[in-house]
């Protein structure tokens, strides 16, 4: 049966052990925790990563060693590192990372797609513990997922033709959200009744209109137009 010390004579121990050591202090393992985002600012689409660093800064091996994370339940979140897994359905991140001597460190990585997800910021903390060091919390880490949000209109190049005169039409795309638009196509109705070739060298041409602007941000419209003879 364990018993368990007073608090003074518990409080003697360190010094016992220190005077059997000659004065020198008893070697202790210190764990270090560091939660940060490869890349904070991201577009919707892209790959939301979360990187946890653990460190022994101690003198001494830190044994059973473990960190938990509960990340972003809204993303479905996976780790490839070693001694890890995600529950698939608390999307709590768990890593039995073993004995970790001093000076020794460990990077533990989760990600998780952001197509369809909400852009918002995604903030959390990690922890850590072993079964003779300390148990410290990381630094807050957050990843900001932007949204793009595309523009259209339609415009004729001349109000009023004579018959045998071209006609064109301009599609104009812009994108005036935070987050880059990829993959971006557009099509137009034509009237019909008119010829139109497609060959792109002879009909069809591509250009960049001056920038437009939502409030403070630029953001560059591409322009088609399609001239029918």
């Amino acid at each position: 049966m364990r018993t368990r010390l007073p608090s003074p004579v518990a409080s003697w121990i360190p010094l016992l052990v220190s005077a059997a050591l000659g004065g020198r202090a008893a070697a202790v393992p210190v764990l270090v925790l560091t939660k940060f985002s490869p890349v904070p600012v991201i577009s919707s689409g892209d790959t939301a990563t979360f990187d946890i660093l653990v460190q022994n800064a101690g003198d001494a091996t830190a044994s059973g060693v473990t960190v938990t994370d509960a990340l972003p339940p809204t993303l479905t979140w996976s780790t490839a590192t070693s001694g890890c897994s995600v529950n698939a359905m608390t999307q709590v991140l768990s890593c039995s990372l073993g004995s970790l001597p001093p000076s020794g460190a460990v990077l533990v990585s989760a990600s998780a797609p952001t197509a369809g997800a909400p852009c918002v910021l995604y903030a959390n903390t990690a922890t850590a513990s072993s079964t003779n060091a300390n148990n410290p919390t990381s630094n807050p880490a957050s990843i900001r997922v932007n949204c793009p949000s595309l523009a259209v209109s339609m415009s004729s190049d001349v109000f009023r033709a004579i018959g045998g005169d071209p006609l064109g039409f301009r599609i104009a795309v812009s994108n005036e959200g935070a987050g880059t638009a990829r993959g971006v196509t557009a099509s137009g109705a034509l009237p019909s009744g008119f010829p139109c070739s497609v060959a792109p060298s002879k009909t069809w041409r591509v250009g960049r209109r001056a920038p437009s602007t939502c409030g403070r941000r630029p953001h560059p419209t591409r322009v088609a137009t399609c001239r029918l003879r």
